[in-house]
């Protein structure tokens, strides 16, 4: 089977906060305002197959591209202006899985990757391009009375952070 889909969506008049810090008195006052330019867009291809003539391998992808575009005010100060702050977000994701059914006994494989961009003209954003991952293994049994035991083992990943406490295996 294959599949694919797009969508768009674009957000007017969005609630948005503006916030003013006076330096001197160490005031902050805020007054909720609308804001436009929020908007997505994305687009995602599936495919999967039983490849041998037993039906007992199935193997499945999916990639999905996406892209958001968030829109706020930045902070003022005194008597600055306030300035739109605009943030980019670019992802690309693919998930595969694989199995093979054998009798009651089936064991699968899956890996999933997702890369994330994301910036801003702002002066003090840092770029952020960082993936994020994940691969294991599964099985599953069907037992006696209509009972079925199943585990996994499965490995999560984050790499291009910043913050290296951020860049983590967890099993």
């Amino acid at each position: 089977s294959f599949g694919a889909s797009a969508s768009y969506s674009n957000t007017r008049h969005a609630y948005a906060t503006r916030t003013r810090y006076d330096t001197a008195t160490g005031a902050y006052t805020s007054m909720r305002d609308n804001i436009d330019g929020n908007w997505d867009v994305s687009a995602s291809f599936n495919y999967s197959c039983m490849p041998d003539s037993a039906n007992r391998l199935t193997f499945s992808t999916g990639t999905t591209l996406s892209y958001n575009r968030s829109v706020d005010y930045d902070m003022a100060y005194d008597d600055a202006d306030f300035v739109k702050s605009r943030v980019g977000n670019a992802n690309l994701s693919e998930n595969m899985t694989a199995s093979y059914t054998l009798g009651e006994f089936t064991v699968g494989a899956g890996a999933w990757v997702s890369w994330r961009v994301s910036n801003s003209d702002r002066a003090n954003f840092s770029t952020i391009n960082a993936v994020d991952f994940s691969y294991g293994l599964n099985a599953t049994c069907k037992l006696p009375l209509g009972l079925k035991a199943s585990t996994d083992i499965k490995m999560y990943s984050r790499r291009g952070y910043e913050w290296n406490g951020a860049n983590t295996d967890y099993l």
